[in-house]
């Protein structure tokens, strides 16, 4: 960990990740691995665990789609981050790509009185916020092997 605002957290290899917001919806690259995070918020602590884990796993495979299908639909961010150019969700490239490994166990907080009620938008009730990251290591898996496994829905 690297102390200053945001501290930061050294994989080595050149990835230097913000411990911040900043961290979502980004594919992080360094020389060896890849990383993406996600995050999500529930009344259940082992739903909240279930949809972080989907978030990083789907920011993961949407990422490293458009990293090896279109490129040019991603720029660079913090140095060692990708992201969407546009911030339009719709300009990744959508598929499904069998990836090595799986996000490491989430960890959770309590919240209390965030969780919102969907259908009338009043006060919250407690519930958990969850963040996990998921790794890929470039030795288990190449942009070049990602194009041949994918099977494209929209490019």
């Amino acid at each position: 960990m690297i102390k200053g605002e945001p501290p930061r957290l050294d994989f080595g290899g050149g990835l230097v990740i913000p411990m911040n917001a900043s961290i979502f919806r980004t594919l992080w690259e360094g020389e060896d691995r890849w990383v993406t995070y996600g995050r999500a918020v529930s009344r259940l602590e082992v739903k909240a665990m279930q949809q972080a884990e989907i978030a990083a796993t789907g920011t993961m495979k949407l990422m490293l789609l458009t990293q090896a299908f279109a490129p040019e639909r991603l720029v660079r961010f913090e140095s060692c981050g990708w992201r969407n150019r546009t911030n339009d969700a719709k300009d990744l490239v959508l598929g499904e790509v069998a990836l090595p490994g799986k996000p490491v166990m989430p960890t959770t907080d309590r919240i209390t009185g965030s969780v919102t009620d969907g259908d009338t938008g009043g006060g919250g009730e407690d519930g958990w916020h969850a963040v996990t990251g998921y790794m890929v290591m470039k030795k288990d898996v190449t942009l070049a092997e990602v194009r041949a496994r994918a099977q494209l829905l929209k490019s």
